[in-house]
């Protein structure tokens, strides 16, 4: 066995320690958004399953179906086992993608990055969406960048399958799913692969097919997405709230108006989701006149609520059994791998513009541009950027690759 083999394993066997670890030490209470996930997914294992209206669709709780169906009592346990292992793969996965784009020595410092910090680890424990989210969301990278993917059809409805589920497990992601779909639609028939569309989109269909049945049952609407979702709302009243408070204890600054906005939100959640779309409208004039009156401060909201997404303060989410005294340094370690990965992803590209094509180049693009643009005018939550992280750790690894090899080279001059 190599030493490389031997590195890798290692790694692999500590990257497994650190996320049982960190995943036992999580909440263990199911609060807020983990408590609807779990119970939605006793629903669908009971045969009860119905669509959530308006903000939470049933990629996940179908996740966690299957777990209570084969673990019964134990299906939490068996979840954050689950994540802790998918996390893991995630990291496997970007080793495999900087490896096919770097080569295998300036692959391993990726890996490692991935493998051992402890920031997606700290969610396995977690019942949310993030870590099934992340290895999707790297799962469709790998695929996309497969050598034999531009003639291989079974790559193709892997492919829309990943992306499809992806879109009903982080609703968020819905669109940036449909137009990654509908551009390499787009790629495919201008150089004549008609097959490509068929194919893609019936991987696509049939990942979402469930949540379309679930809405169709419930709702008597064919939607992929819950169809009482609300936008025009909820990005009115966010010029109303200061930073997410994501620990207990920690200051959440509201106004009155978005104290009455959430309020009748809610009441209508509960009672009447039908008028929740007459809600969200009547919300358009307000949104119109708050961009003509003060037509710099989205742009500046979009500015604070990008700094406060990428801040990495804390580990876990709710309760994190080291903070404060952790915040100074994974916020430290954030920092850095953030400008690494800048460095790494920059070192990649101008020595050669046509890397610019690359699809590796072009997904991280869209990912990163997708996260800061769509996000940050809705919300703050350090969460909503871990989707990206992937990619953060690979270019980082890069970077790192980048950086010591320059420094060698000085020396030996």
């Amino acid at each position: 066995m190599t030493g490389r083999r031997i590195y890798i394993l290692a790694v692999l066997l500590a990257g497994l320690l650190l996320r049982l670890w960190l995943s036992d030490l999580a909440p263990k209470n199911l609060e807020w958004d983990a408590y609807y996930y779990f119970q939605a997914g006793r629903d669908i294992a009971a045969g009860t399953a119905r669509a959530n209206c308006c903000n939470m669709a049933p990629g996940y709780p179908l996740f966690l179906a299957v777990h209570q169906i084969i673990f019964g009592p134990a299906a939490l346990s068996a979840v954050r086992i689950s994540q802790a292992v998918l996390d893991l793969i995630t990291a496997v996965l970007v080793y495999v993608l900087a490896r096919r784009l770097f080569g295998a020595k300036a692959a391993m410092p990726a890996f490692t990055v991935a493998a051992l910090q402890p920031l997606t680890p700290s969610y396995t424990g977690l019942i949310l969406t993030e870590t099934l989210t992340l290895t999707l969301v790297t799962g469709a990278a790998s695929i996309l960048t497969a050598r034999k993917f531009s003639r291989t059809p079974y790559l193709w409805f892997a492919l829309g399958a990943v992306l499809g589920y992806t879109a009903i497990v982080k609703m968020s992601l819905f669109q940036f799913t449909a137009v990654m779909l509908a551009v390499m639609a787009l790629y495919f028939v201008i150089r004549k692969k008609w097959l490509f569309v068929p194919v893609a989109l019936g991987g696509f269909a049939a990942a979402v097919s469930y949540s379309v049945y679930l809405n169709l049952q419930t709702f008597g609407i064919a939607s992929i997405v819950p169809p009482y979702r609300t936008l025009i709302g909820p990005l009115y009243i966010s010029s109303s709230m200061g930073r997410s408070g994501e620990m207990q204890g920690e200051p959440y600054t509201v106004t009155p108006e978005y104290t009455e906005y959430i309020g009748e939100y809610y009441r209508l959640y509960n009672s009447d989701p039908e008028k929740l779309v007459a809600h969200d409208r009547s919300y358009r004039e307000k949104l119109i006149s708050k961009i003509k009156s003060e037509p710099g401060y989205y742009v500046r909201q979009l500015l604070r609520n990008n700094i406060w997404m990428w801040d990495k303060y804390h580990l876990f989410i709710y309760r994190d059994p080291f903070y404060p005294a952790d915040a100074i340094w994974l916020r430290t370690g954030n920092l850095l791998i953030l400008s690494l990965h800048l460095v790494g992803l920059f070192s990649f590209v101008i020595p050669d513009r046509r890397r610019l094509r690359h699809p590796l180049v072009l997904w991280s693009l869209a990912m990163g541009g997708y996260t800061a643009l769509a996000y940050p005018v809705f919300n703050n939550e350090t969460r909503l950027s871990l989707p990206y992280y992937p990619l953060v750790f690979l270019w980082a690894g890069y970077g790192i690759w980048t950086v010591t090899q320059k420094i060698l080279l000085r020396r030996q001059s």
